[in-house]
């Protein structure tokens, strides 16, 4: 990965004391106002064009899938903290040692959860009784949500590094950017009558 101190410049906030904590802090209510606005405008769309059984798979297999997120082990608090501290004592041999570990870790992760996924899958509808017309369409959004979890942690090294630097108006503005994109898709292959698959590609 490339040296970090490279891209200090680039990733030091342009506001500085007040200005920069004020910036921050409406970011975050920016984001969390997104989310909360999705959650209240997207899902009872998508309930009412999945219908009951196909959203109730969708929710299964988020829901299901997302306890794959724990074994973030704490890896990614880790990588904010001890990046604010090698930042502050100009310590950018060790900050890079760090953050390749856990460039290692996640990538390990990722790829023993997407291994992990393509066999769980395959018994996805025998355990949850998934209905016998739905039964490929469940495979298949498992493996996606399986891949698009996996890419979830890998990213955590990012955004952590990020959090760190108190870019939270860059985190923010990734995270609202693709819940947006990702509600005008849900709406537009909804509306044409696409179904789990094709909705389930959207979220990777």
């Amino acid at each position: 990965m490339p040296a970090v101190s490279e891209a200090v410049s680039d990733t030091t906030p342009p506001q500085s004391g007040g200005k920069s904590f004020v910036a921050n802090v409406l970011w975050n209510w920016f984001g969390a106002i997104a989310n909360i606005a999705a959650g209240l405008f997207l899902q009872p769309y998508i309930i009412r064009q999945l219908g009951s059984t196909r959203y109730g798979i969708w929710a299964l297999v988020f829901s299901t899938l997302d306890y794959l997120r724990m074994f973030d082990l704490g890896f990614r608090a880790a990588i904010v903290n001890y990046t604010a501290r090698y930042r502050a004592r100009d310590d950018y041999s060790a900050l890079n040692r760090m953050l390749s570990s856990a460039a290692v870790y996640f990538g390990s992760l990722g790829l023993g959860i997407c291994l992990f996924v393509v066999f769980f899958s395959a018994r996805f509808p025998a355990l949850f009784k998934v209905p016998a017309e739905y039964a490929a369409d469940s495979v298949f959004l498992a493996r996606v949500v399986g891949v698009s979890v996996a890419i979830g942690l890998f990213s955590a090294l990012f955004s952590g590094i990020l959090e760190a630097f108190q870019r939270f108006d860059l985190l923010n503005r990734a995270y609202v950017s693709v819940m947006m994109i990702r509600m005008a898709g849900s709406i537009l292959l909804l509306y044409l009558g696409y179904g789990l698959v094709e909705l389930g590609l959207l979220y990777l």
